[in-house]
């Protein structure tokens, strides 16, 4: 009984612990957010994003999670990954965008230079520099990169946005996340309800 009392406080502090340790930014549709990491690293959270990391664990691994659209500014020092699924993106100081929904990441580094890894494909990374960015599918391998414009990847922080042969629904997507709206749309026949 003395064993199973202690033994239940020990699980209770361990529990309170490691629930401490982890820290978890949401953002709702409609806004942003900017979050300083425990690095002094910046992070622009845009709308319907989610961001992790565990702030104890912070000066040995500089690992966060992202679900949705960030812009990081990243401190120079040791690695930092930002992982979205099987998408990783690893820096050293630089600056970037990452667009995770749903299956499709794309990573567009504003400078310096970022390396891009699906881990379920080991031999299959990039490293893209300034002005350079890849899309890549959470079952894919990590292979295409294309060049951009800074404005179009990052406009979205200045409440501007760029879309060049997306489809509709896409666009209204976005409209809805950033202003918190819901707009019907019958997409067989192209028009508003």
């Amino acid at each position: 009984s003395y064993y199973a009392a202690a033994a239940c406080i020990l699980l209770a502090v361990f529990l309170w612990q490691t629930m401490d340790n982890s820290m978890t930014i949401t953002v709702p549709r409609g806004q942003q957010l900017t979050h300083v990491l425990p690095d002094g690293s910046t992070v622009l959270l845009n709308a319907e994003s989610i961001l992790e990391y565990q702030k104890d664990d912070w000066d040995e691994e500089r690992i966060v999670g992202l679900k949705g659209e960030a812009f990081f500014n990243v401190v120079s020092g040791q690695t930092f990954t930002v992982k979205t699924g099987n998408v990783e993106t690893s820096v050293l100081g630089t600056a970037f965008n990452v667009y995770a929904r749903e299956t499709m990441v794309e990573i567009a580094c504003v400078s310096g230079k970022v390396k891009v890894q699906n881990q379920l494909f080991a031999s299959s990374s990039v490293i893209l520099t300034q002005d350079v960015l890849c899309k890549v599918d959470q079952s894919d391998p990590v292979s295409n990169t294309e060049t951009f414009e800074s404005k179009q990847k990052t406009g979205w922080i200045a409440g501007e946005f760029y879309f060049s042969n997306a489809q509709l629904s896409e666009v209204f997507e976005e409209i809805e996340r950033q202003f918190d709206i819901e707009i019907k749309f019958n997409e067989k026949i192209g028009s508003l309800l």
